[in-house]
């Protein structure tokens, strides 16, 4: 009788560090942003490109000009005008490099994320 507590105990604990385990695998990471380019100053020419990471959406925005946002080569959406936020959503994550680059001839201050 006092060996089968000690083998129950066991393999509950054992049992509840799977449950823990699997749990943790399978959890939906959070959504945080990751700032890239932040305060470059790019135009239509000059592109910005952030480090490589995984993400689902890129958005930006710049302080004087319209802004677009892509990643590796592709260019996306663009903003509507200075001070306004444009994002794509690219609907799966990838390892790949976020970029944003001016929408005018004239230099604006970029700011880009990803999440």
């Amino acid at each position: 009788m006092s060996r089968v507590l000690p083998r129950r105990l066991v393999v509950l604990l054992t049992a509840s560090l799977a449950l823990v385990l699997m749990a943790m695998a399978f959890s939906v990471p959070s959504a945080s942003a990751t700032g890239f380019c932040g305060g470059s100053r790019v135009n239509n020419i000059n592109k910005c490109f952030g480090a490589a990471r995984v993400f689902t959406i890129v958005q930006g925005h710049g302080n004087e000009t319209s802004v677009c946002v892509g990643y590796n080569e592709f260019v996306g959406p663009c903003s509507g005008g200075p001070n306004r936020n444009v994002e794509w959503n690219l609907g799966s994550a990838a390892n790949r490099s976020p970029s944003i680059i001016g929408n005018a001839s004239a230099f604006t201050i970029a700011f880009g994320e990803t999440f």
